[in-house]
């Protein structure tokens, strides 16, 4: 895959949909009438889901970018220990393996919200 991504970059060639999606560079093709309502549909889901979670799978994922793995599971190590002081954790996890709907606020234990 990092070869392909290379090719493109490098050459300026470019590829159908189908492609993209065949090489994982694309998660679903859909048509361009339909690309609104998919996005918002992927936006509300992303959206259901523990803000303090999805911000420090953001990060981790930016961060894994970069050289060195034992670096970025260090750091995502970090982050693990972070979210397990938050008030998301506490009521998150209860709710999880109770298939019950995300009520998360963000917020970690003794202070307001975080972005």
């Amino acid at each position: 895959m990092v070869s392909k991504a290379r090719w493109l970059l490098l050459s300026g060639e470019t590829l159908s949909a189908k492609e993209a999606l065949t090489y994982g560079l694309v998660d679903r093709v859909v048509k361009a009438e339909s690309l609104l309502e998919v996005t918002k549909e992927m936006v509300h889901q992303i959206a259901e889901k523990p803000p303090l979670a999805i911000a420090a799978i953001k990060k981790t994922l930016r961060f894994e970018q970069s050289p060195g793995l034992e670096e970025a599971m260090k750091k995502e190590t970090k982050m693990f220990g972070e979210l397990c002081a938050t008030e998301d954790k506490k009521e998150g996890v209860p709710a999880f393996f109770g298939k019950e709907k995300n009520t998360l606020s963000g917020k970690v234990r003794g202070e307001g919200e975080r972005t």
